[in-house]
């Protein structure tokens, strides 16, 4: 799990930044930020808990003093993460809410240096430079934060880059308390439900999807591919590996964010755009290329728990070769010190046998 955990989070990052798509359809239904926050939120919620209620129900079980750590990640990052996400989204463009969401990077790392004394070297933050630098050019630059840019759009993605940071945090500790990643992923959505939904309009909801089949197919596919399958898969991945690198590599979100807005909303393609994108492929690259050294050259430097384990089980197996090649040889000489007939071994006795056949 642990070579695959990379995998898991860039994924992730790639459905994550696929939201938009939905998103804009259903603004151009007449649908708010907090309606659709409600419908990802809640639809998450329910689906997760009915869903563990027949298959699981035992993974619903939380001790009383982790309320907390769900309490946070669906209160302080789910809840108040999408509303400003979204917002920033309608408020910008599509790639800049992205770019600017992803101070989460910097901010996770930071944190996991505090609370989880994670190191970071030399080559870890060359990596978030790259995703952190990647994500300015794939929103166009500063220059386009100063003209025609919504302050409140950008006050907006700001905070949902802070709220989103606090995801990984609670996780990590969750991860850390032994809970599985779907109880995570179910008590954060049915606690952020609790949250968002004064904020929104069922009503509205109701009325504006009650007419139109295709919405509320849309709507089933944005809570299935836009919430609970990235966010089980982010924190499945971010169980076997440290939180911030998988805040780095979900950096990745930015360049889906930017593709699709390419693609699917005639966003233009810029020389900002393919330096984005390369700078963040480039973070991917570098925090992986670290991840092999240290496979590969377990003894240079301190290697991971992963790769300790590997090395001391191959370290093992080879001294007890050596010592059962050592014990055949002992036995080997002692089988050429030995006579072949036991009656060597004690003449007197093989005389006394002689004489008592005799008489």
């Amino acid at each position: 799990m642990h070579k695959v955990a990379p995998l898991f989070i860039l994924l992730a990052g790639t459905l994550w930044g696929m939201q938009g798509i939905y998103t804009r359809q259903f603004n151009a239904a007449g649908l708010t930020s907090f309606d659709i926050a409600a419908i990802r939120i809640c639809g998450t919620g329910l689906i997760a808990l009915v869903a563990l209620l027949i298959l699981r129900p035992r993974l619903l079980k939380i001790k009383l003093h982790d309320l907390w750590v769900f309490l946070g990640s669906g209160l302080i990052s789910i809840a108040s993460f999408t509303c400003l996400y979204y917002t920033a989204i309608e408020l910008t463009s599509l790639g800049t809410a992205a770019v600017l969401m992803y101070i989460a990077p910097a901010v996770v790392t930071l944190l996991s240096r505090l609370i989880f004394h994670e190191e970071i070297t030399l080559l870890k933050g060359f990596a978030l430079f790259c995703a952190m630098l990647g994500c300015v050019f794939v929103s166009g630059g500063g220059g386009s934060l100063g003209h025609g840019t919504d302050t409140l759009g950008l006050l907006c993605g700001l905070g949902s880059g802070f709220a989103y940071a606090f995801y990984t945090i609670f996780g990590a500790i969750a991860m850390h308390r032994g809970y599985s990643p779907v109880t995570l992923v179910a008590w954060t959505f049915i606690i952020g439900s609790v949250g968002v939904l004064p904020l929104c309009s069922p009503q509205r909801v109701y009325e504006i999807s009650s007419g139109a089949l295709q919405l509320v197919l849309l709507e089933i596919l944005f809570i299935i591919a836009g919430a609970l399958l990235p966010y089980c898969l982010y924190s499945l991945g971010l169980k076997y590996m440290q939180a911030g690198k998988a805040s780095i590599l979900a950096a990745i979100e930015a360049v889906a964010a930017a593709i699709c807005g390419l693609v699917f909303f005639g966003e233009p393609l810029t020389i900002n755009l393919l330096i984005g994108i390369g700078a963040i492929i480039l973070s991917v690259i570098c925090l992986n290329l670290k991840r092999s050294r240290v496979v590969a050259a377990p003894m240079q430097g301190k290697p991971s728990s992963t790769a300790d384990s590997e090395i001391n089980g191959s370290l093992a197996i080879r001294q007890l070769k050596v010592r059962q090649r050592k014990l055949f040889e002992e036995a080997a000489a002692l089988a050429d010190i030995m006579p072949e007939d036991s009656s060597e071994v004690n003449p007197s006795h093989s005389q006394e046998d002689t004489t008592k056949k005799r008489e």
